[in-house]
């Protein structure tokens, strides 16, 4: 039932995602924000359309399985004090009777990658249907450059929020023991560039350099996996990979590595930088990919490299000794400490509660931009009565 707290005040932050039980960024972060937030005053509960696990986390509910408790539980809050916190276009996912819900109370659009990134999935913005319905109360970004180019797109609204991490007491890295080169994340080609881990591993096999540890997922979060597995056969450069499939244990992740490799020029946000940075491990990203800069403010924790060849990672990993190893390391583990759990849980609320407090019953501020070039093609894809 829900209480009368007044404008002033939040009572719960939904959190609505896709599945909160898969291994991802949003996922991992929703999952890790339902369990710091179960004592506080405000209560925190996550929707999924779907679980594909038993994750046994209180406060996470799925459509799938619990769709009259949720619809129940809909009925039972007021937009006066519940906000929706929904990442990228989800709730899309969800059938519209759901969706004709979730409207009704205030929403604050949390992006999971860069516009520019965003905006190149031209699918979406075909949509004009969804574009229409895809508003909300406030935007959060995690980057500044983000920020900057929604803006020039007429995007507003925007308010910066910090990434969490959880933060580490001490920094155990040794260069005696971490001693392993790792890439962390999904094996996709177009998001991630992960086909340039290909060329690096042959690079580091020709420089008798150790295998290159892979951590990643081989279900549909990894849709080129196969493909990886079978060029790195045609170029028999597999036995150069040390590959761990569906690992969450940071702990095993992080330890022992000495580097953390990230190819991609797309980088959203760099979660998986914050989270090497809180094992004190320096990261090697390309200098070009907008959330690895932000995240190291600057190359004192890593490298920043224009060129990502095997050949240009590896005469960077030559060229560094154990003493920068050990500063980058310190740079690294410093600079973890800003972008606690807890900041971001309270930055969280703070946003929260100016959201209800201005709330009217109507999102009006777009998530996505109208393109004139996308708009055009549509009309007279239209006027040729060919469907999209």
């Amino acid at each position: 039932m829900s209480v009368n707290r007044g404008k002033s005040e939040v009572a719960r932050i939904v959190l609505i995602v896709s599945d909160v039980s898969r291994i991802g960024g949003i996922q991992n972060r929703t999952r890790n924000i339902l369990r710091e937030t179960a004592n506080r005053p405000i209560e925190y509960i996550a929707i999924s359309r779907k679980h594909d696990r038993e994750i046994s986390l209180n406060g996470a509910f799925s459509l799938e399985k619990d769709r009259d408790k949720i619809i129940q539980m809909f009925k039972s809050w007021s937009p006066d004090d519940t906000v929706l916190l929904i990442g990228n276009s989800i709730q899309f996912e969800y059938p519209k009777d759901i969706r004709d819900i979730f409207y009704k109370f205030p929403i604050i659009a949390l992006g999971s990658g860069q516009m520019a990134f965003l905006i190149q999935e031209i699918n979406i913005l075909t949509r004009r249907d969804l574009l229409k319905d895809n508003m909300a109360s406030c935007i959060l970004s995690f980057s500044d450059g983000d920020i900057s180019f929604q803006r020039q797109l007429v995007i507003y609204g925007q308010v910066k929020i910090a990434p969490p991490v959880a933060i580490r007491d001490i920094n155990s890295y040794d260069t005696d023991k971490n001693t392993k080169f790792g890439y962390v994340g999904r094996i996709d080609f177009h998001a991630k560039d992960c086909e340039r881990l290909l060329g690096i591993a042959q690079a580091m096999k020709k420089a008798g350099l150790p295998p290159l540890h892979i951590y990643t997922t081989h279900d549909e979060n990894s849709p080129d996996y196969a493909k990886f597995i079978e060029l790195a056969i045609n170029h028999s450069i597999l036995d150069h990979f040390e590959i761990c499939l569906n690992c969450e244990d940071k702990q095993r992740m992080y330890s022992d590595m000495r580097l953390l490799i990230l190819p991609s020029k797309k980088e959203a946000f760099g979660n998986v930088v914050l989270e090497a940075f809180s094992f004190g491990v320096p990261v090697l990203a390309a200098s070009y990919a907008p959330g690895p800069v932000e995240m190291m403010g600057n190359s004192k924790a890593g490298f920043l490299l224009d060129d990502m060849s095997g050949e240009t990672v590896v005469a960077a990993i030559q060229s560094t000794g154990e003493r920068r190893y050990r500063r980058m390391s310190a740079a690294a583990f410093e600079r973890h400490k800003y972008f606690s759990i807890e900041s971001h849980i309270e930055s969280l609320e703070r946003i929260a509660n100016d959201v209800v407090q201005k709330f009217d019953g109507v999102n009006r501020l777009p998530v996505l931009p109208r393109l004139r070039p996308v708009d055009t093609l549509l009309d007279k894809l239209e006027a040729a009565n060919i469907r999209v």
